[in-house]
């Protein structure tokens, strides 16, 4: 997987990869900075989910020019599992549901 290599590149450079410690202003009304431990796989994941969510975005502001990107681009693997779950309740909901008389 890419990620993995990014991540064994990175390691090259500096083999301590863990912990990474995440500084970052937690209030808008005074300045309040908070430390947050985290890892480097945890930022990757965090780049990759928030890169969907923008994704998301360009895909509204692109369906209001009439253009439109590919259906699966700027869903998130939670999301995609959540509507996954729901075909498959609606397909069951389908064929257990008795037939309308005629």
């Amino acid at each position: 997987m890419r990620l993995q290599q990014i991540k064994r590149e990175l390691s090259c450079h500096s083999p301590d990869l863990a912990p990474v410690v995440v500084i970052s202003e937690i209030d808008c009304a005074q300045s309040i900075v908070q430390r947050f431990d985290s890892s480097v796989d945890r930022e990757f994941l965090y780049l990759i989910n928030h890169t969907l969510h923008h994704l998301a975005y360009v895909g509204l502001v692109l369906s209001h020019a009439g253009l439109a990107l590919p259906p699966h681009v700027g869903v998130a693997p939670g999301t995609a599992s959540f509507l996954r779950q729901e075909q498959v309740a609606q397909e069951l909901s389908d064929v257990l549901a008795p037939s309308p008389s005629a």
